[in-house]
């Protein structure tokens, strides 16, 4: 019997898949950008913060001022009756000289003030007060003492006229030694040894704040006849020098020439000055000299103070060197710019690009 082959041949052609193709093509576009990827240049990230470039000089100079000592002639109790920084005319009296002690002690042994001060008086005292509070910081502190001195002394001056009346008709003696200005000025009330400075004869010592000693003149202190007891500043102009290195020096001279005015700031201020300056040469050492004719009375409490020399001061973001980066541009001439026939009415011009 003869066997039928039911053998069924099947076409062996491939039929693609849609889906495969689109899953392969999709593998293929990302090992394309895996390899992009790697052999492109990283980009990194910047975090940029506004800040100040310069790059000034900043040193420590030496406050010098036209200052007239007045010396005791008498022993006894000192009171001012003058602020600390206020303007006197000339022949003002500015202090007294209690020999007994009896004006000083009834205004130490008063119980209250409500009977000599008015109303008027207080609020006088408030605003002086107010004042400070408004202009205090934590770098200058010092100045607190000073700010002691001048309410105390503006109490005395203040209530002066009335102890004055009761004490001459009182029974009791009292033996008072005006000390008048000599010139119309400034009143300050410390003493630290730079009184007659002569600017010709400055060294290096000058400088160093190690030996300098500062005593402050206060209402109520015990003096003797000779003893130091104010002093008066009759001229706006003053100096500050400070000492420089032949590097800064050059770094100044590339900025400013012997004409023009220096610009500067004084103990960190918010606001800077321009004024005259000369190149001192004494001994070997190198000296900056400012001459200023106004500000005076800012820093009149001072003797040393910090200067900041503006050479370089810009304010900006600050970018790293690294993050710079380059590119080719196009660069067209000038002379390629031409007018358009309606430049009077929109101001537009036509640009021919070089070939």
């Amino acid at each position: 019997m003869e066997r039928k082959n039911n053998i069924t041949k099947f076409n062996r052609d491939i039929k693609f898949n849609v889906a495969s193709i689109i899953i392969a093509l999709i593998f293929l576009y990302v090992i394309i950008v895996i390899v992009i990827s790697i052999n492109k240049e990283p980009i990194t990230t910047y975090k940029v913060n506004k800040t100040d470039i310069n790059n000034n000089i900043i040193v420590e100079g030496l406050a010098i001022r036209e200052e007239i000592v007045l010396n005791s002639d008498k022993s006894g109790y000192v009171c001012y009756y003058i602020r600390d920084g206020e303007k006197v005319k000339k022949n003002s009296t500015v202090c007294t000289i209690d020999e007994t002690g009896q004006l000083y002690n009834s205004i130490t042994d008063a119980e209250s003030y409500d009977s000599l001060l008015t109303r008027e008086d207080y609020n006088e005292i408030r605003n002086l007060i107010s004042l400070y509070k408004v202009s205090y910081n934590d770098i200058s502190f010092y100045n607190s003492y000073n700010f002691e001195n001048n309410v105390n002394n503006k109490v005395l001056e203040l209530t002066n006229e009335i102890l004055m009346q009761q004490t001459e008709s009182s029974s009791g003696g009292v033996s008072l030694s005006a000390i008048q200005s000599p010139e119309s000025g400034l009143i300050t009330y410390y003493i630290d040894g730079y009184e007659n400075y002569n600017i010709s004869s400055i060294s290096a010592s000058d400088f160093d704040k190690s030996n300098y000693k500062k005593e402050t003149l206060k209402t109520g202190d015990i003096i003797t006849s000779g003893t130091p007891v104010v002093k008066v500043i009759p001229s706006e102009t003053w100096n500050i020098i400070m000492p420089v290195t032949d590097d800064q020096i050059s770094a100044i001279s590339s900025k400013y020439s012997e004409d023009d005015n220096i610009q500067f700031k004084i103990n960190n201020s918010s606001y800077t000055l321009s004024m005259p300056f000369e190149i001192i040469n004494n001994s070997g050492d190198k000296y900056l000299n400012i001459s200023l004719n106004k500000f005076m009375l800012n820093y009149i409490s001072e003797r040393f103070v910090s200067i900041e020399i503006i050479l370089e001061d810009d304010i900006g973001l600050k970018v790293p060197a690294s993050a710079l980066t380059k590119k080719d541009v196009y660069q067209i001439p000038v002379s390629y710019l031409s007018a358009g026939g309606n430049q009077s009415s929109n101001n537009r011009f036509n640009v021919q690009f070089m070939n």
